[in-house]
């Protein structure tokens, strides 16, 4: 028994569907596809199956529900045939099996944003490669001297989260490969889409960049090395609203601060002036501090963090949402953000009195936290604390009873509506303690019992 499983392209953006792409689509009785695909078609009423990480699984399922005669549609991105799932489908389940319905690429895409001819380019993958075979293959290219059949092609470079452009940039300048200027290009197709130009590869060393991205290197004549930045090319900063999406955000294996719970801590934080200066203390992926800054747009923000990695999440979501940092200007309102990577205690000293904190981490040091915090808090001032454990929410509460807080204790329960074959089932999140705490007149009688003591 033959059984066909339609493989359709979804371009760079839901804009790229023409009218037969989605009558496929429309037909589907079980849809494949990436979460973010999926949500984009949650218009198609079908059993939606994610893509994850485990592919045999993926297979397995796919092979199962055409063999029960299910219409099985896979949406992939780009073009399914161009480094996407189409070839892996064809070698599990024979190409008889398989129909491709093939739309634009991310490659052809930024080539026609540049306007510069492909059917000479050369293209390298490095998304996923764990050996250098293929930073071997580049570096051969490059360094090909005057065999102009190589060295005056442009060459298209897929990357991932490690062989980043800013890995690319380094590995070339390492070897000695500085005559070609970089394209690259961000996120093509949405909202936050970037395209930019480096003369000069160096420039591009220490950058962070948003992914999914895309390089593009070619060798410029010596009249073109002063190209002017007018090459840069960028959509506005997504909007910012109150407890946005947690995929809209970079962050780490899904440490954030959950769009429901962002939401409450925020209205907790009596957001009442336009200029208050704002701590985050564990800002993780700065999501509270982003949205903290639709609501405080004279304000500053000090966005603390200890881990490396989470500190270049914060970055780039304040790139992606337009959040000046001291640095540079431009952006949404006036509100600037300084990130500061350090531990809370080593620094919080240095930095100026606030007028609203929220502790998103701690750990084992929250009651000291929490008293030095305490400190430095003008009257009717705000904390706000998150957790998860029962012992560090009461050490908390006694923390702030003790410099008479006003103390408030709110518990929340998040269930989401999760996709199974044949209907939804809730899915429970952790439970999370907010703990609120405002200074009130009586810690003047507070200081005074210290001073005396």
């Amino acid at each position: 028994m033959m059984i066909y499983v339609d493989v359709v392209g979804f371009g760079i953006s839901i804009d790229d569907l023409t009218e037969k792409h989605k009558k496929i689509i429309q037909s589907a009785e079980t849809l494949v596809g990436s979460r973010r695909h999926l949500e984009l078609l949650n218009g198609v009423s079908c059993e939606k199956i994610a893509i994850t990480k485990d592919i045999q699984s993926l297979i397995e399922t796919i092979k199962d529900r055409a063999g029960q005669g299910r219409r099985v549609v896979v949406v992939a991105s780009g073009d399914p045939l161009f480094h996407g799932i189409g070839k892996t489908l064809i070698n599990a389940m024979g190409r008889d099996n398989i129909n491709i319905y093939p739309n634009i690429s991310s490659v052809a895409s930024a080539f026609a944003a540049i306007k510069e001819p492909w059917d000479d380019a050369i293209f390298i993958s490095l998304h996923g490669k764990e050996s250098d075979i293929e930073t071997t293959k580049l570096h051969d290219i490059l360094i090909s001297g005057d065999n102009t059949f190589y060295s005056n092609r442009v060459i298209a470079i897929l990357t991932d989260h490690i062989k980043t452009p800013a890995w690319i940039a380094k590995y070339l300048i390492k070897n000695n490969i500085t005559s070609h200027a970089m394209y690259l290009f961000e996120n093509l197709g949405a909202e936050s889409q970037k395209i930019s130009f480096y003369s000069n590869i160096k420039d591009a060393t220490n950058m962070i960049f948003t992914t999914p991205n895309l390089v593009i290197l070619k060798k410029l004549a010596s009249q073109e090395k002063e190209l002017p930045l007018k090459k840069i090319q960028t959509k506005s900063p997504l909007p910012i609203y109150l407890g946005m999406p947690d995929d809209l955000f970079f962050h780490q294996k899904g440490l954030i601060t959950k769009s429901e719970i962002r939401a409450i801590v925020i209205s907790k934080l009596e957001l009442t002036s336009n200029d208050h200066i704002f701590w985050d203390l564990g800002a993780g992926s700065g999501s509270v501090s982003i949205e903290v800054s639709k609501f405080i747009p004279d304000g500053k923000i000090f966005a603390l963090e200890k881990s490396g990695d989470r500190v270049e999440d914060i970055k780039k979501n304040m790139e992606r949402f337009g959040i000046k940092s001291e640095q540079r200007v431009g952006g949404q309102g006036s509100c600037v953000m300084r990130v500061i990577h350090d531990d809370l205690l080593n620094v919080i000293d240095d930095l100026p009195k606030p007028d609203r904190v929220f502790i998103g981490g701690g750990g084992a040091n929250i009651s000291e936290i929490i008293k030095r915090v305490g400190d430095m808090l003008d009257l009717n001032g705000v904390m706000v604390i998150n957790t998860i454990l029962l012992q560090n929410m009461t050490l908390a509460i006694e923390s702030l009873n003790k410099m008479a807080f006003h103390v408030k204790l709110t518990q929340v329960q998040v269930s989401k509506s999760k996709e199974m074959p044949f209907g939804d089932r809730l899915e429970a999140l952790n439970p999370v303690w907010i703990i609120s705490g405002k200074k009130i007149e009586s810690m003047k009688k507070v200081a005074t019992d210290r001073a005396k003591q």
